[in-house]
């Protein structure tokens, strides 16, 4: 017994000595982590060796083992039901709210069942291990107590470290990972290879620890009247409704932005789709959370008019995880004024769980690419899909107002040279020494944008016809969702950051300052325009649901999140600034909106 409990001791010490190595040292931590549910293998062994007696402390690494197979396991449950491993949030939600866990696994019924259950269990194991097992009492068990609170010290310490070395050096531990970390299978595959107590880490470093769409305390009560007067100050009450709502169309242009006002050009380059015409309303940039990808992240804050950094690691994937929490959105708040909903979408609806979170959004009808006939690799021209989006009916004349979500995919990276052999065949050109090969790539860019603005102006040509035949007034608005990755250095956006892939070309010495989260909107309409004054700042993506209400409103009470207002005014683009008083303000205002507890001011 002495032996064993002697061979026990130096086994809890070696192990402890392995995690404050991996607290301290990055060397050692990165050997952890590319070898991969390491440190996950030594945190489990050493619980089972605080728990265990020492006769038996042999049986600590193999049920550290099964332990480690068990969270493997939970996890594949997991995305085998959405989709996603286990992640902080998880872990979270489920400690200050257990419901949840137990609805999500299907049980409906009292809580007071596994409650008890639970418990049982629990006071059989303590059973178990004082009784039959021999756990050690006085002083041993005092012994123990704190030796089990040293390993979960530096455990946390460890893991802590460890989720901000994933964090912040993706592309250099698992470069085989990280340019598929935009989907939702490149997390499955980056928890499988660091290990599920690693990537809970990872998700916590990722900003899962900042999220409160959980929290169940009382809302932060609207500010009334400073929200009044800063809606009053844009838009204009006096240019009135006409007698019908307007059709409402929103046009997520794929990878677009404006590079006139991103990148120095030999000269303008002018195209419908980002430039002000004889039907624009309003136009200027855009800022989005979003760089090089995560077109689904813009896509939730277009339609809901919440930040998806207000929740945290999840709303890097909201689609599937805040969706199906959502009670209100932009479609819930035009179908209850008698709007028909409906969104064509350029993916499978299984996509990001694309279909059910529109649905989620109020949505009454989703068009996939499949029932649009597009093929699965987004290699159709926007022209040839919104010709289809017509063919599908979507302008059919109908007494109901309608409000449209088209996608469209032309301009996905990369933007490789194909189609130009000399400098001579080039529209434009960057200012400066640009290579054959930048040079190519922004005409690329500007020729599959040319189709953009194309698809766009047939949209335009439906609105008016449908205006003429029925009289009633259309609202157009077309957004940038992201910068391509093609032209942002290398950087795209991934759950808790940015990675670099040091392979792709730098543009930084063309760019116009620090401008990788500026694309463009542009707000086209029949009649007079309902915005007062032009933009000081760029728009932040949450204000454009808000901005498409003012046409179903007669005053501040009827826009749909009208908070977006009076965050603009204080605090610019970009609310989560330092320097804005309102942030946790404003995250509560939109999440409670989300909620569906309020959404529009009280009369």
């Amino acid at each position: 017994m002495a032996r064993a409990g002697m061979l026990r001791v130096i086994a809890v010490l070696a192990g402890l000595s392995l995690l404050l190595l991996a607290a301290t040292n990055h060397d050692v931590r990165e050997f952890f982590l590319l070898k991969g549910n390491l440190l996950s293998a030594i945190i489990f062994s050493l619980f089972f060796l605080a728990l265990l007696p020492s006769r038996l402390f042999l049986l600590a690494p193999v049920l550290g083992a099964l332990l480690l197979y068990a969270a493997r396991k939970a996890s594949k449950l997991k995305i085998g039901a959405v989709g996603l491993p286990i992640t902080y949030m998880d872990i979270s939600t489920t400690l200050h709210d257990p419901i949840t866990l137990f609805r999500a696994l299907g049980y409906h019924g009292s809580l007071l069942v596994p409650a008890v259950a639970i418990c049982t269990g629990l006071a059989g194991l303590v059973i178990l291990l004082v009784k039959f097992l021999g756990f050690p009492t006085g002083k041993q068990l005092v012994a123990r107590i704190a030796e089990f609170a040293l390993i979960l010290a530096l455990a946390g310490s460890s893991l802590q470290a460890a989720g901000l070395d994933i964090r912040n050096r993706l592309a250099t531990l698992y470069p085989e990972n990280v340019l598929d970390l935009w989907e939702a299978q490149g997390q499955v595959a980056l928890a499988y290879r660091v290990g599920p107590l690693e990537y809970l880490a990872f998700t916590r470093a990722a900003g899962d620890a900042d999220s409160g769409f959980a929290q169940t305390g009382d809302p932060v009560p609207l500010p009334t009247e400073e929200i009044k007067q800063a809606v009053d100050k844009r838009v204009d009450w006096k240019s009135g409704v006409s007698g019908k709502l307007p059709n409402i169309v929103l046009f997520h242009a794929e990878s677009s932005f404006d590079p006139n006002g991103i990148f120095r050009l030999e000269k303008p380059a002018i195209l419908p789709l980002w430039s002000r015409g004889p039907d624009t309303h309003a136009l200027g940039p855009l800022r989005v959370n979003v760089v090089g990808g995560g077109s689904w992240v813009t896509e939730f804050e277009v339609l809901t008019g919440a930040d998806s950094r207000g929740f945290g690691y999840d709303g890097f994937y909201a689609h599937q995880t805040i969706a199906p929490r959502v009670r209100m959105a932009l479609p819930r708040f035009l179908a209850d004024l008698g709007y028909l909903t409906s969104a064509y979408y350029t993916a499978d609806g299984n996509f990001f769980g694309v279909a059910q979170a529109f649905r989620h959004y109020g949505f009454r009808n989703f068009f996939e690419a499949k029932t649009l006939g597009l093929p699965d690799d987004w290699s159709e021209s926007d022209r040839t899909i919104m010709r289809s989006v017509i063919d599908h009916g979507a302008f059919h004349p109908n007494s109901r107002p309608m409000f449209l979500f088209l996608s469209t995919v032309e301009n996905h990276g990369p933007h490789p040279c194909v189609h130009f052999k000399r400098d001579g065949e080039f529209a434009n050109r960057f200012q400066g020494m640009a290579s054959f090969a930048e040079n190519c790539a922004l005409n690329e860019y500007l020729l599959r944008a040319r189709s953009t603005s194309a698809s766009l102006e047939m949209i335009l040509n439906q609105l008016k016809a449908v205006e003429r035949t029925t009289g009633r007034p259309y609202i157009l608005l077309a957004y940038g969702d992201h910068q391509p990755w093609s032209f942002t250095d290398g950087l795209y956006s991934i759950a808790g950051g940015l990675a670099d892939d040091t392979e792709m070309k730098s543009f930084s010495r063309f760019r116009r300052g620090r401008n990788n989260n500026i694309t463009f909107f542009h707000l086209f309409g029949s009649g007079t325009t309902r915005l007062a004054g032009p933009f000081n700042a760029p728009i932040p993506t949450t204000l454009i649901p808000t901005l498409i209400s003012a046409y179903t409103a007669h005053d501040a009470a009827g826009l749909y999140m009208p908070s977006n207002y009076l965050a603009y005014q204080d605090c610019g683009s970009d609310y989560r600034a330092r320097s804005c008083r309102l942030t946790h303000d404003i995250d509560d205002w939109q999440r409670q909106t989300l909620l569906g507890r309020q959404t529009l001011l009280h009369r």
